[in-house]
């Protein structure tokens, strides 16, 4: 058998039904199935994971390659699957992604027409239409505008870990995703590549829907994973520490007034008491204004990863704020 030219890594935990919708989707791609492996690391699903993928296997023309492991993260499974993989291109992806027929032929054309070490090409991921409703606590994934041209460069901060593509060499020679991290693992990588020269590309015409239904408790604890992530980045890296208080709406010490007051009227509504009741409001204010419901969510959301950030902050070592990172993933 030839060595593919393309490795495809995609984490799991608990995803079997979207994870063989995933696999049926890269199944039905356009170009040869000797073009591509695809890599899936199961970290400890307790689901039927494992036997349905052992089934997909069995009956499918994929060169699939099933590995099993208790990482407790994504970013630590996805360094598992790149180091059994063996082509120079990587592309990454989700467990809850749904990929075009033309999904690996676009990725692997760029990097055919750009195959310098560097390049790195994302593409477009939307949420899937039918979970834009009240009762999904998400708010929206970003996109740039759909009217600017079809692909141009940009920044390190928009880097994810979905629909991306990257030479397993710059991958390797930056050390990987932080293993530490159990959320924003992947604009922490981005921001390394960056430092070591990387040039991010985004193409709007590689589309992908992300189909991934989330309850209330599941999205405060997606908060509080990215704020103990966040301050383990902050501590560790004083050089992109004002990058991280602007992005995330960080307060911290040395913060601007109009900052702090936010933070404090936000912390006298907002708290476990007073959340429910929130919640319940903004899903009555969504047959209005739809809007409005999506601003409420990403206020709460955002408030609960500034407390986390500052619990994990006010630890007084970096070995304690590693060992709660721990307990969380």
């Amino acid at each position: 058998m030839s060595i593919p030219e393309i490795s495809v890594i995609i984490p799991t935990h608990n995803r079997a039904d979207s994870l063989i919708n995933v696999l049926s989707n890269l199944e039905a791609q356009t170009c040869p199935f000797d073009v591509f492996q695809v890599i899936v690391i199961d970290d400890a699903s307790t689901d039927d994971t494992f036997s349905l993928l052992s089934q997909f296997r069995h009956h499918s023309q994929l060169n699939i390659r099933i590995l099993q492991c208790k990482l407790a993260n994504a970013g630590a499974a996805r360094n598992l699957g790149v180091s059994q993989a063996v082509a120079p291109l990587l592309i990454f992806l989700d467990a809850d992604i749904y990929v075009h027929p033309d999904f690996i032929s676009k990725h692997l054309a760029y990097h055919q027409a750009y195959p310098q070490e560097n390049m790195i090409l994302q593409g477009r991921v939307e949420m899937a239409k039918e979970l834009l409703v009240p009762h999904q606590v998400r708010h929206g994934i970003w996109n740039p505008p759909l009217g600017r041209k079809e692909r141009f460069d940009t920044q390190w901060q928009s880097f994810r870990a979905a629909n991306t593509s990257i030479k397993r060499q710059l991958f390797i020679r930056v050390g990987g995703f932080n293993p530490q991290l159990c959320a924003a693992e992947d604009t922490e990588l981005g921001y390394r590549l960056w430092k070591a020269g990387a040039n991010f590309v985004f193409d709007n015409s590689i589309l992908t829907t992300h189909y991934h239904p989330m309850t209330w408790g599941q999205y405060l604890d997606k908060a509080k994973k990215y704020g103990k992530s966040i301050a383990l980045w902050y501590a560790h890296e004083p050089e992109v520490q004002r990058e991280l208080v602007n992005r995330y709406g960080l307060c911290v010490q040395g913060c601007r007034i109009r900052r702090k007051l936010k933070y404090s009227a936000l912390k006298l509504v907002l708290n476990d008491q007073t959340t429910p009741a929130i919640l319940v409001l903004a899903e009555k204010l969504s047959r209005f204004r739809h809007s409005l419901t999506l601003m409420i969510y990403k206020l709460i959301f955002n408030y609960q990863l500034v407390q986390a950030f500052k619990r994990m902050l006010s630890m007084s070592t970096m070995d304690d704020r590693k060992r709660v990172a721990k307990g969380l993933q």
